[in-house]
């Protein structure tokens, strides 16, 4: 049964064009004659990158919560039991990274998948989609709203823009693209007191100021000490002083006295995404430093540790009035992404933790491979978390919630191998063993220390793991990975420089690799044009060929050999055939419209069948 089910899916995913690791060539396999939908597999979960608080109809203390997943769902949250009190689908949302609360309650997301902007009003049995932000920018970064209930956000996707929302004219203002040039995205959004509105972008690091007024962008000096190779990331406003903060790891806080705009300090160490609202005291903010709640003092500009420990990155980050015997009054509350939250009581220094009950979303499929007992494997995306397809039985199971996004997988020494995002972590599961948390799966390898995000590529290589990379946000710079998965021992290389390794298949001691021109999420628009194909002998540590086989084209799948011995890749556009001894390109066929160069006024029959023969054969 298992090799049957092996056959069944390597015939799926060949007609699917899925097939991502290759092997010695195997028996013919019949194509199937029809596909059976199997329904979803139990992906499901709380991943909300956008998550904010409040109070509802009747002054009840909420948290607000988007989960991500194929469609995303808006869930609000009792604050003082963790009972969820109301959810709604957002459709056409896959999720959100921003949620913000107006003056009157009104509750904002910024939606990634379409880049509309939905509204919450308390009490009200739906969310409302007030429609695209910006057209043609399909994912909201960061909102930020004045006292008169004006929404400010940036966008980014295509270009970065800034926009706003009047709710009173029910109108979307598109500021357009910085005047001084067009960034990928606009990370952060804040509204100073004095009415002008900050930008914080990625592609590269950048911060401007916009006038809403004249509609006029400033560019702004960065602070010193900032990297100039990672994203903004965090931009809030808190009194007369700005918080910036750049890149996705924990990195420094940098302080702008906006009277001055001159950057007056920075703190080291400093997690995202918020700094806490100000407290009642109207003096103090609160973040997450080296795992620690700190507060900072807006008036003498100094930070003091608070004794909590064991946080995280905080989303939701502000004051509720709970009315609980042990937090009777104004109470900070914070919650990461996953809905586990923080009160914290600052006049008695009491803390507790609980979950919230926000709805869990269905998470796409991320990756997908067969396991060394016959059963099929996938990960999702953003949610995390495994799930196994028996098809002897059809029964499916979810298991791991602590395995992050799960990028590649494969089956290896009798154990399924899963590389995640984003710090690059390989993950090892013994199907024959429980699934117990920290033990069945374990991390076995993080390349995180490399510079490297996502495990793209993964395949059984004779005694070792192979492992195709992409860098860390804003690099390039992929590379591969040589696992000897019995000693731990490992191998890294950038095979070819500045190029991520996105596909990879292997035969009798050889390694077939494909690449891509890109590097990590936020990275400059690549130079080069052309992905490479590559040979790599592993006992010489040597790449036998590198070529490019279709001038133009930035990047490959992985590729596989056939029964002929003919290795095969494909582009987005383009079918090849190669020799595996030589690099040599054989033929290539147009796969899609996305085609390079004039086809002849009188096309040859190959030239109609889409195919083309390069070397005569």
């Amino acid at each position: 049964m298992k090799h049957t089910a092996a056959r069944l899916l390597t015939s799926l995913l060949l007609v699917g064009g899925l097939l991502t690791t290759s092997a010695a060539p195997a028996e013919a396999v019949v194509p199937p004659t029809r596909f059976t939908s199997l329904e979803g597999m139990p992906l499901t979960g709380v991943t909300a990158p956008g998550s904010h608080l409040g109070y509802g109809a009747n002054g009840e203390p909420l948290l607000y919560y988007v989960s991500s997943g194929s469609t995303a769902y808006f869930s609000a949250v009792d604050a003082r039991t963790g009972q969820r009190v109301f959810e709604a689908p957002m459709p056409g949302a896959g999720g959100s990274w921003i949620v913000d609360v107006g003056p009157n309650g009104e509750v904002y997301s910024g939606a990634y998948g379409n880049g509309s902007l939905f509204r919450w009003i308390p009490g009200q049995p739906t969310i409302e989609n007030l429609g695209q932000a910006v057209p043609g920018e399909t994912f909201i970064w960061s909102l930020d709203i004045t006292e008169d209930g004006t929404v400010f956000g940036g966008t980014g996707q295509v270009g970065g823009h800034l926009f706003s929302w009047d709710p009173d004219a029910k109108s979307f203002t598109d500021y357009g693209p910085n005047s001084i040039g067009e960034p990928l995205l606009i990370h952060g959004t804040a509204i100073a007191p004095n009415g002008q509105v900050y930008g914080l972008e990625g592609l590269r690091p950048g911060l401007v100021r916009l006038d809403p007024t004249t509609r006029q962008y400033t560019r702004m000096t960065l602070p010193t000490g900032a990297d100039p190779t990672v994203t903004g990331y965090d931009l809030d406003v808190r009194g007369n002083l700005m918080f910036a903060r750049f890149g996705d790891k924990p990195s420094s806080l940098h302080v702008m006295d906006l009277t001055t705009e001159e950057w007056i300090d920075a703190i080291p160490g400093v997690h995202g995404l918020r700094m806490s609202e100000v407290s009642p005291d109207g003096r103090s903010t609160y973040f997450v430093k080296e795992q620690q709640l700190y507060r900072y003092d807006l008036q003498d500009r100094t930070y003091t540790a608070t004794g909590v420990t064991g946080l995280k990155d905080m989303r939701a980050f502000g004051f509720l009035r709970l009315g609980l015997p042990d937090f009777p009054g104004e109470t900070l509350i914070g919650s990461d992404y996953e809905g586990n939250v923080l009160r914290y009581d600052p006049a008695t220094g009491k803390s507790e933790t609980m979950r919230a009950d926000a709805v869990g979303a269905p998470a796409p499929i991320r990756s997908i491979a067969e396991g060394p007992d016959g059963k099929v494997y996938a990960g999702s995306y953003l949610n995390g978390g495994l799930a196994s397809y028996d098809p002897r039985t059809g029964e499916k199971v979810a298991f791991a919630p602590e395995v992050g996004q799960a990028e590649g997988m494969t089956t290896h020494a009798g154990a399924l191998y899963v590389g995640t995002y984003p710090g690059a972590d390989i993950w090892r599961f013994d199907p024959s063993e429980p699934a117990v948390t920290g033990v069945n799966p374990r991390r076995v390898l993080r390349l995180r220390e490399l510079e490297q995000s996502r495990p793209y590529a993964m395949v059984s290589a004779g005694q070792y793991l192979a492992i195709g990379t992409v860098p860390s946000n804003g690099k390039f710079g992929g590379g591969l990975t040589l696992l000897d998965t019995e000693t731990g021992e490992y191998h890294f290389e950038e095979v070819v420089p500045d190029h991520s390794i996105v596909g990879l298949g292997y035969h009798d001691g050889i390694l077939y690799g494909s690449t891509s021109v890109y590097g990590g999420v936020g990275a400059d628009r690549p130079t080069e044009k052309d992905g490479y194909v590559f040979a790599y002998d592993i006992e010489q540590r040597k790449v036998l060929w590198q070529v490019k086989p279709v001038p133009g084209e930035g990047s490959f799948g992985a590729p596989i050999l056939d029964q002929s011995g003919h290795l095969w890749v494909h582009s987005p556009a383009t079918l090849v055939k190669m020799d595996p001894a030589t690099g040599a390109v054989l033929a290539t066929k147009t796969l899609s419209s996305t085609t390079r160069g004039t086809p002849s006024p009188t096309p040859t029959a190959a030239e109609s069948s889409g195919w083309t023969r390069t070397t005569g054969t």
